[in-house]
């Protein structure tokens, strides 16, 4: 038998199913494994942090096209670059959020409990228009 980890136990070890494995091999983001003569995939022990990886990314908001990206950038730069532009879009939706959740405060404090109603209060701090 060819030595390394046939999908169960690589998905075991990193945390992910094994439809997930071959959904990220036709992605492109983890190689194609080799096959033992009876034609399971066997993937070399590497895979495991590859996919501790993207998980990782995907956790800091980063899409898999973009984890494709920087799986393929490997040893060049361009982690700062790219991590610096998922900073300010997760800024920004930051304040996004912080804005609607400050919306929804106010609503509240207003006692806006239909909108109708509301809309027509001179104050009203939905954003209506």
């Amino acid at each position: 038998m060819t030595a390394g980890l046939r999908s169960g136990r690589l998905a075991e070890a990193a945390g992910v199913n094994p439809q997930t494995l071959r959904y990220y091999e036709r992605r492109g983001l983890l190689a194609e494994p080799k096959r033992t003569l009876g034609g399971h995939r066997v993937y070399p022990e590497s895979a495991v942090t590859v996919l501790r990886i993207i998980k990782a990314a995907q956790r800091l908001g980063f899409t898999l096209h973009e984890v494709a990206d920087l799986l393929a950038a490997g040893a060049r730069p361009g982690l700062a670059a790219r991590a610096t532009g998922k900073l300010a879009e997760v800024e920004a939706r930051i304040a996004d959020l912080e804005l609607i959740r400050d919306t929804l405060r106010a609503a509240l404090a207003a006692g806006c409990d239909d909108l109708v109603t509301c809309a027509a209060m001179a104050d009203c701090p939905l954003p209506l228009s």
